[in-house]
C-alpha cells in the first residue's frame, strides 16, 4: 500500500500521515492533532496529548 501511494501523485501528500498511523496505531484525530513539543526525537517518543474530535 506504501508503494502505491509513493507513485501515486495524487496521494503522495498524506504518506507521512498514513505512516505514522501505521508505525503507531494512532487514531486519525490523534495523529491530526499532534504539535511540535509532542514529538521527541532524541528518545523516539510521541506523547499522544490532544485530540481533534467533530462536533
Amino acid at each position: 500500500m506504501i508503494y502505491y501511494l509513493e507513485s501515486d501523485r495524487e496521494y503522495e501528500g498524506w504518506l507521512p500521515i498514513i505512516t505514522v498511523l501505521l508505525g503507531t496505531g494512532m487514531r486519525i484525530g490523534e495523529c491530526i492533532a499532534l504539535r511540535w513539543e509532542d514529538l521527541d526525537f532524541e528518545n523516539r517518543m510521541i506523547s499522544v496529548n490532544h485530540n481533534l474530535s467533530e462536533r
